[in-house]
């Protein structure tokens, strides 16, 4: 029985800890996603094609306008920079 308990409290932190979820999101990654999606609203301005132009606006909305940062209710206050990052890691 001595075991079990000690045993359990790990298992319990373990499951814990890799429950959780790191809220905050790369600045890179958010500054990537929205130059692509600043050159494809290029694109489709340019495109002559109708048929061209629709194609290019659905992937624009599914890119661009369903990006999981609106569907998820994403908040500044999720951004993180890289220094912010470094220093979460250090401590």
């Amino acid at each position: 029985m001595r075991c079990l308990l000690p045993l359990s409290m790990m298992c319990a932190a373990l499951l814990a800890g890799c429950s959780t979820t790191d809220s905050c999101e790369n600045i890179e990654d958010i500054n990537a996603q929205r130059r692509e999606c600043d050159e494809l609203s290029k694109r489709i301005r340019q495109t002559e094609s109708v048929v061209v132009r629709t194609n290019l606006q659905e992937i624009y909305e599914k890119q661009c306008v369903d990006i999981r940062f609106y569907r998820d209710g994403f908040d500044d206050k999720q951004v993180c920079s890289a220094n912010r990052d470094k220093n979460a890691e250090k401590k």
